[in-house]
Parts: structure tokens; sequence; C-alpha cells
């Protein structure tokens, strides 16, 4: 039988229920009889812990003359690609762990099987875009309803992977605190790979980092904590007191290269992938996770983030021409600007920017698909990374040969960081590999 989880919100978030039915009950005079909210939180051992409740964004096409037309309001899909969405923008330790509905029973009611299959999906998306499916991922989310004609409140916790029978449980609020895991992690994977599909960069991207986050993932990947081995059942802060810094605990990662190159060692190689990054990480769990809950974290943030930039840069790249060019292709990935959620505390969340993009496009994301109240320029942090000048973009083997020399850290940590994938056809040299051994 399946332990009981507790369900705790961060105890800003009290007089959240009495807002978001007074926002309901408004867009429900224009023809939305229901409106979902996505809970992004984190997993701790038997308890689900939410820091942030981010509405999802309603149809352009609602208004009151296209009530007939509210089944899109809550089509899977869409709910599911605006989870997406989220999950992007959120650090690793944090996910959607549930989602909230606020409308009448009857509603409720007709539409739980497409909740359901929305909670479904979006874990699913989840552990892709964290793992890579190399490893299990939490599927024990939470499902409430908010009564919009009596106001009251029902809570359950349903497994989307073991479907079963859902287990009641009840929101209960606490000050909840969150630990920033401050790391970063230089990487150059030269990786060859066979043609998977040659108009979909995602896929081959995928491909092409699998084998360096399987070894990530693994056991002989080594972790500091604030100057400590730590084994993985033991408490991350036994004494949150006596932290060196009040929110935040500083790692030390060491892990064994796992990309190869060689043509013999790939049946038939299409491409060799290089790609070359120095991230900044700040994954975040609660205070009272182990050590196994902040390896996981870490890997976590540091998959989504290039499986998030990837997706991006992959929805905006043009339709491809038939046939490869013989020349590398330099793909720079968008670059990371981020805030604090209020609520949370030490919780950095991510918008991406592409050329031309500025703190003004990173506020109206944040404010439009994670409902934060950002206003300001001052409230974005724009300065983790930079994009490629023109010299890089002519000479990336340059880049790639001097990949070790990218610029250290300040004490800020705001400091510049490349991210990109180097496609080089290498189909000539298979073809005259293969004449070589038949003659």
């Amino acid at each position: 039988r399946s332990q009981v989880m507790a369900l705790y919100f961060e105890k800003s978030l009290e007089t959240w229920s009495e807002t978001a039915l007074k926002e309901s009950l408004e867009l429900e005079k224009k023809g939305a009889d229901i409106v979902v909210y996505f809970l992004c939180g984190s997993y701790l051992s038997d308890e689900i812990h939410v820091a942030h409740i981010a509405k999802c964004p309603l149809p352009d096409t609602l208004d009151a003359e296209n009530y007939d037309d509210l089944s899109k309001l809550l089509d899977v899909e869409w709910v599911v690609d605006h989870a997406e969405k989220v999950l992007r923008m959120l650090p690793g330790g944090v996910t959607i762990v549930g989602i909230t509905a606020v409308c009448s029973k009857k509603v409720f009611t007709d539409q739980r099987l497409v909740m359901f299959n929305s909670l479904k999906k979006t874990q699913s998306i989840s552990a892709a875009l964290s793992t890579l499916n190399l490893e299990s991922f939490p599927s024990r989310m939470a499902l409430i309803h908010i009564d919009l004609t009596t106001k009251k409140i029902q809570t359950v916790i349903t497994d989307v992977v073991k479907r079963g029978p859902d287990s009641p449980s009840q929101i209960k609020f606490a000050q909840l605190k969150w630990v920033s895991l401050v790391t970063r992690v230089a990487v150059d994977i030269r990786q060859a790979i066979d043609v998977i599909n040659r108009d979909d960069f995602y896929a081959e991207f995928t491909a092409a980092i699998k084998p360096w986050t399987t070894s990530l993932c693994s056991s002989n990947t080594v972790y500091i904590f604030d100057d400590e081995y730590k084994d993985d059942a033991e408490s991350l802060v036994p004494d949150p007191k006596k932290m060196k810094n009040s929110n935040s605990v500083e790692v030390f990662m060491y892990m064994a290269s796992a990309s190869s190159a060689e043509p013999k060692e790939v049946a038939k190689i299409g491409e060799v992938f290089e790609v070359t990054f120095d991230l900044a990480v700040r994954a975040t769990v609660p205070i009272k996770s182990t050590v196994a809950d902040a390896k996981k974290a870490i890997n976590h943030h540091i998959i989504r983030q290039l499986m998030a930039r990837a997706s991006l840069h992959y929805e905006s790249m043009e339709v491809q021409e038939e046939g490869r060019r013989a020349s590398p292709a330099l793909h720079q990935f968008p670059r990371a600007a981020t805030t604090v959620i209020p609520s949370g505390g030490s919780l950095l969340v991510y918008d991406f920017l592409f050329e031309g993009d500025t703190a003004e496009d990173a506020i109206k994301n944040f404010n439009h698909l994670l409902s934060l109240k950002t206003s300001t320029v001052e409230e974005i942090d724009e300065l983790w990374e930079r994009n490629l000048n023109e010299g890089e973009k002519e000479e990336p083997s340059l880049i790639i040969q001097h990949a070790h020399r990218l610029p250290e850290p300040d004490n800020s940590l705001s400091f510049c960081l490349c991210l990109f994938a180097i496609i080089a056809v290498i189909i000539a040299i298979v073809v005259v590999a293969v004449i070589s051994t038949a003659s």
C-alpha cells in the first residue's frame, strides 16, 4: 500500500486560494468555466512542498461570445504545452508537483480525466526534460479542486504511472525553506552519432549528450558539499544554524569523460556533435533533503538547462534545406536571464533569451508563464552569460580548441558563458574508410 503523502504549501500562499477564486469568478463572466494552476515545488520523502503557483494561460480565443469553445480551455495538449514551458524555467530539484482546478463540481467531474491525463503527460515530460528517462522520476502528484460555488477545497494525491485509488490529502501551510546548491560545470563533449532524422536537431542533440548524461547520473560522479564528502543517506544540512551561508551549499563535482568521436566506435556515423558549455548551477532542494536528493537535483538542473535550451533553439530553427553542408554548423543556444520567486526565498527561475532579446522580454515571460509580478529590469539578472561575438561565429574551431579558457566567475558569479553545439559532417571520411576496408 502506498504511503500517504503530506502536502505542504509555503506559508505566504495562505491567501492564494481566495485570490484564485476572485480571479476565476471574474474569468467566469468572460466564459471561462475552469481555470487551471500549476503547483511548483519539491518532493521530500513522503512530503510534497509547494513553493509557487502559476496560472496556466487561457486560450486567446476566450471571450464572452465563445462559450461553446470552452473545451479548448482544458485541452490536454494546451495544458501540457504550457506545463513544459513552466518546467523549462524551474531549477533542478523543483518541478510541477500537481495542478489545481478552480471550477464548479460538475465541471470538475466532467473534466477529471482530462486533468489526470494532463498530469500524466506533464510527469512524462518532466522525466524526459530532467533525466532523459535515464532514471525514475516521482510519479505521485497533487490534484486540487477549489469549488467555485461552495469555495470548498478537495485534495487528492494520485499516482499517474502506477494508476490506483487516489489518496485523500489536505493542504498544510508551513514556513518552508529551500537551499540553493551552487556549483559550476564546464564540459566539452565530442560525440559521434548515427543520423537519426535529418530534420530533427533536438533528437540528434539528445542522442549526442546521452552518453555524457548517463555518466553524470552514474555512481562514479563525485560530489563534495561545503568541503565535505557525505554518504547519500546523510542530511544535506544536519544543522541549519551552522550553515556557512544562510541559504546555499557550495558543491564541487568530478566526473569522468564519456564522449567519443572515433569512427570505429559507431557503425554508421552521420555527424559529430561538439557540445561545449560552462554552466553556473543553482539547483534547489528543501533544507531537510538528503545528500542523495541534492545530487539528483544538481543532475536534473544540468540536464534540464541543456534540454530546455535545445528545445527552444530547435523551435526557432528554420526548415533546413535538403542535404547537410560540408562545413561545421554552429548552433548558439539562448542565454539565461533569472529572477527570484518571492515565496521561495532562494528559488532562482530562468528565462532564455535569444540574440536581440532583452530583460523586457524576460519580464513578459516570467509574468505570463510563472504568474510573477516582475515589473522592472532591475529585478532581472541577465549577466550570467553572453552571446558569441562575430569572430567566434566565424571561427568555431578556435572556440573548441580554447574551451577550457572560458572566463572565470567573479565574486558575484555573474560571468560569461557560451553554450553551443558544433555539427561536423564526416560522411566523406566514412566513405573513404569503407573503400579502404573493401580494398
